[in-house]
């Protein structure tokens, strides 16, 4: 069997002394972590280790770096792997982080990120994907509004793939210790007592569309 050839972002974009440093922090507690992706390559629960001890601008990634998990489990998905170490080195260094990562990625910058990487995609309308009328095998990262009663929500961002006419979602939960699978896409806004909202939808094109 081949052997996956990992995708690769030119690394001379301007970084911060700080930046460079927390990328080599990373990339060493990637490199030691046997349990940072599933056995698909997909990365689940970013609120467990590894990912609690690496870092995301000045935060912890366990706390606000979905939306560059986001990224990475698409490309998994794709077979483009890349290191998550350098992908969040790049998010940083081209100003995508929102109040040096606090707040995690600025939404607005996802489709950015993907352009850079070569990633085609469409940004459509909640509604629209609510409808779920989409073929087998179609990949999405959406973000959703923790909940969806107040004006002001926290947000989180995670991908998800239609397959065998389900949904498998990615890194749903901060804990979650695998992905989840659900019959339709307004149960995966359940949390408990609280109901979330969907807020911003990315389509992953493929070659053909």
């Amino acid at each position: 069997m081949a052997k996956k050839e990992e995708n690769h972002i030119e690394l001379s974009y301007k970084g911060t002394s700080a930046a460079q440093r927390r990328f080599f922090e990373n990339a060493e507690i990637e490199k030691g972590a046997f349990h940072l992706c599933d056995s698909t390559g997909h990365i689940n629960g970013q609120g467990r280790f590894p990912l609690s001890c690496m870092r995301f601008g000045r935060v912890s990634a366990g706390g606000t770096a979905c939306e560059i998990i986001a990224v990475y489990n698409v490309l998994a998905d794709l077979k483009r792997p890349m290191k998550l170490a350098e992908l969040i080195f790049c998010a940083e260094a081209l100003g995508y982080l929102f109040l040096f990562g606090a707040f995690g990625t600025k939404i607005s910058k996802i489709g950015a990120l993907l352009e850079k990487l070569g990633v085609p995609f469409e940004r459509i309308k909640c509604k629209d994907f609510l409808k779920g009328d989409f073929e087998e095998g179609s990949i999405f990262i959406v973000t959703v509004r923790n909940n969806a009663r107040l004006p002001v929500s926290s947000l989180h961002t995670f991908e998800i793939v239609k397959k065998e006419g389900q949904w498998l979602v990615y890194n749903r939960f901060n804990e979650s210790e695998s992905s989840l699978v659900y019959g339709n896409l307004k149960d995966i806004l359940i949390n408990g007592n609280t109901t979330a909202a969907y807020y911003c939808v990315y389509r992953i094109l493929s070659e053909r569309q």
